[in-house]
């Protein structure tokens, strides 16, 4: 992972030096005097931190359901490798964006965050014996 991560940084740090617009034209997405105004990139990094706090909270329930023996120990692996799968594609998003490609970022960030949403739904719905 560490290889991974240093490919990519080094990628960014060639494709900024060769001049790539993407990685060095910055601009606000809007305009409100007195407001902090994020670039397209600050924004996609929100979202991809919101997803990420959005699976950490999930996460946190799924054990505590366990504890509490809403859902035996089999139904709640379940519900963790789908959420390690979608915390894996979140990762390649961020991969994604640290390229430069905020738009299939912002793509992919909101099919990851789709995908949560429907898998809370089915978790509850077992948590409530449907």
């Amino acid at each position: 992972m560490k290889q991974l991560i240093t490919a990519i940084l080094f990628a960014v740090a060639l494709l900024s030096l060769q001049g790539c617009p993407g990685l060095t034209e910055v601009k606000p997405i809007y305009e409100a005097p007195g407001e902090k105004q994020f670039t397209k990139a600050e924004q996609a990094q929100i979202g991809i931190n919101e997803v990420r706090a959005l699976l950490t909270g999930f996460n946190q329930t799924i054990a505590q359901n366990v504890r509490e023996n809403v859902w035996t120990k089999p139904q709640a692996q379940g519900y963790l490798d789908q959420s390690k799968a979608l915390r894996s594609n979140l990762d390649k998003v961020q991969a994604m964006l640290d390229l430069g490609d905020i738009s299939n970022a912002n793509t992919q960030r909101a099919l990851i965050m789709a995908g949560i949403l429907s898998l809370q739904r089915r978790a509850a719905a077992t948590g409530r014996g449907e």
